[in-house]
């Protein structure tokens, strides 16, 4: 990304619910919206279960304004490692997801890469404090659906005797 600044974080959290729920929720495609807050419309996806190619779109609001964004998986690692990348969007984000079983519970830590153009510089701070609080929500939905049961699968996946809910998930 040549010509663009870069802000990168990073958050870690405990999930009190074993690594491979966690793991099924974060590859569940279908299941995005119900945990990323900028996933709200028109979201559709190129597989179920995200795989390296797997491609996410959604209109998000930001700013008053909506935007078209595509996500493509880049990598996923059974059992420990998830990332991907926007390829169109407002910005370009890397994100990865990497987790752990502990005693039960699952140590979850977000890497996040935001690269902001050059012509977009001058709202470079509120970018990033926007962004930061849109991963600190998601994370935090994430946990709560997770901890409470409340998830809901959209995909079948081996990775829990789980059946996909297929109802509604507004």
């Amino acid at each position: 990304m040549a010509e663009s600044s870069i802000v990168e974080f990073e958050e870690r959290l405990i999930i009190h619910a074993p690594a491979n729920v966690v793991e099924r929720m974060l590859v569940d495609a279908p299941a995005l919206p119900q945990w990323r807050t900028c996933m709200r419309e028109n979201v559709e996806t190129s597989d179920p279960i995200m795989r390296p190619g797997t491609t996410v779109t959604f209109v998000t609001t930001q700013y008053g304004l909506h935007f078209d964004y595509i996500q493509i998986v880049s990598q996923y690692i059974p059992g420990q490692t998830l990332a991907y990348r926007t390829t169109k969007g407002l910005f370009f984000i890397d994100t990865t997801y990497e987790w752990v079983e502990d005693h039960g519970s699952t140590r979850l830590t977000c890497h996040y890469r935001l690269y902001v153009p050059k012509n977009k510089q001058f709202i470079k701070r509120l970018v990033e404090r926007s962004f930061q609080n849109q991963s600190r929500d998601d994370n935090k939905n994430l946990k709560h659906l997770l901890e409470t049961g409340a998830q809901r699968y959209r995909a079948a996946s081996d990775l829990t005797p789980d059946e996909p809910r297929l109802e509604s998930l507004t």
